[in-house]
């Protein structure tokens, strides 16, 4: 149990440590009930609240415990996973990705922002990506995790590039941008027949390939999974 270090490092500084249910009964005053309901109080001249944060889970997704984990579930795998993804890479993430990563699993991390540990120094983010790189941790920044699904006791991870969001815009822009070069090319049909040149028609056919050139890639991206054991 990965936690077990903690307990050790209290030892080793001489913390005292109090395992029970805490509650503040005044401002100098800490209220423990042990396993036993067994209550004993506790003054003190300052109290820090650290009670840990909730887990939040993205649309659709259903955490278990079991495959799809939050951070408290991934410190209590019964064994090393062979292959870990954690969505997100803020502090908490890339604290369990370097852990598991040194256990043995291969990582990766998906990250919806262009860079790690949003609100941070750039140039901190940076060099921690760097480090962290080095480690063996695989990254994909401008990632969204659009589903999770489980099947066979393994879970299917499905992501876009934050880049092809803007994909219907892009295609937009050329098409308009390219019909008005064509419009303006159709007032020179006439005489370019004339000569019995037909460029304006093996534009529109090269411009209309090309299109679909960029769109291919971006559909085959879309439709590919990511695959989590």
């Amino acid at each position: 149990n990965l936690t077990k270090g903690i307990e050790f490092l209290f030892k080793k500084n001489k913390i005292t440590h109090l395992k029970g249910r805490g509650s503040i009964a005044s401002s100098n005053l800490v209220t423990v009930a042990d396993d036993s309901k067994k209550k004993t109080s506790y003054k003190t001249k300052n109290i820090v609240i650290a009670t840990g944060s909730e887990p939040t889970s993205l649309p659709g997704v259903k955490i278990d415990e079991k495959i799809i984990v939050s951070s408290t579930g991934a410190l209590s795998f019964a064994k090393v996973p062979k292959e870990l993804i954690v969505i997100g890479g803020g502090y908490i993430g890339l604290e369990l990705s370097s852990v598991w990563k040194r256990l043995g699993s291969n990582v990766m991390v998906i990250e919806f922002l262009d860079h790690i540990i949003p609100g941070m120094d750039k140039d901190i983010s940076d060099t921690f990506l760097k480090i962290l790189n080095k480690q063996g941790i695989n990254f994909r920044l401008d990632s969204k995790v659009t589903s999770i699904n489980v099947v066979k006791n393994k879970a299917i991870v499905d992501m876009l590039g934050t880049l092809f969001l803007l994909w219907p815009v892009c295609i937009t822009i050329l098409y308009f941008s390219w019909n008005y070069v064509l419009n303006s090319w159709v007032q020179l049909e006439g005489s370019l027949e004339e000569r019995g040149l037909h460029l304006v028609y093996i534009m529109k056919t090269f411009m209309w390939g090309f299109s679909i050139l960029l769109i291919l890639p971006m559909l085959v991206i879309l439709l590919s999974p990511l695959d989590v054991f």
